[in-house]
């Protein structure tokens, strides 16, 4: 599912072709499946530039004896953990909300498992791993600054194709971005990539 509706980015366009003149044929079926087409592309863009996922899924994960902090009762886990719906202990038991805590406390993504002082539990890893059962993802929905980001990325994607007859490929996330790319567009995948977000 693309990040921005194919209404968000024909209100995109119109507010664009204020400044510049932009082709707009909102009531042809072709052309909004084009640009249904074009937004998926750049949500595919986005995903494969920054190796990450702006929506949240729900889903079971697993951690090893190599998740947790050096014996301390603290499992590491990915900055991409929104909530924990359950933890499964290695030795099959599944711990009580009580005796753990997701850290940090007072931010929206998570990036460890706390097992609490007076929780009396302790990690196991008898079967190999701790199952972590939530919500994983960036952030729940696409945000204002992922949605127009999208929307750009579309638009390149739009005009390339329009005026060069370029065809854009994208592969499985060893693409570089494109020499033509604008150069803010290519910053702000770039923020993403490297674990900022916005």
């Amino acid at each position: 599912m693309a990040y921005a509706t194919v209404a968000e980015y024909t209100t995109w366009l119109r507010a664009l072709s204020t400044t510049q003149p932009v082709n707009l044929q909102l009531d042809n079926a072709d052309v909004t499946a084009g640009y249904q087409l074009f937004l998926d592309e750049a949500t595919a863009y986005l995903e494969s530039e920054t190796k990450r996922v702006f929506t949240a899924t729900t889903a079971t994960r697993y951690f090893d004896k190599h998740a947790q902090d050096h014996g301390k009762p603290l499992l590491l886990i990915t900055p991409e953990l929104l909530t924990v719906t359950s933890v499964v202990n290695g030795d099959g038991n599944t711990l009580d909300s009580s005796v753990y805590w997701a850290h940090p406390r007072n931010s929206t993504r998570k990036f460890a498992i706390e097992l609490t002082p007076a929780g009396g539990a302790a990690w196991s890893f008898t079967n190999g791993y701790v199952a972590v059962t939530g919500t994983w993802g960036v952030m729940a929905t696409p945000d204002n600054h992922i949605k127009r980001l999208t929307m750009r990325v579309a638009w390149y994607i739009q005009q390339s194709r329009t005026f060069t007859g370029q065809v854009t490929t994208f592969g499985d996330g060893t693409r570089q971005h494109e020499a033509s790319m604008p150069q803010d567009i290519a910053r702000d995948i770039n923020r993403l990539t490297l674990r900022e977000v916005v």
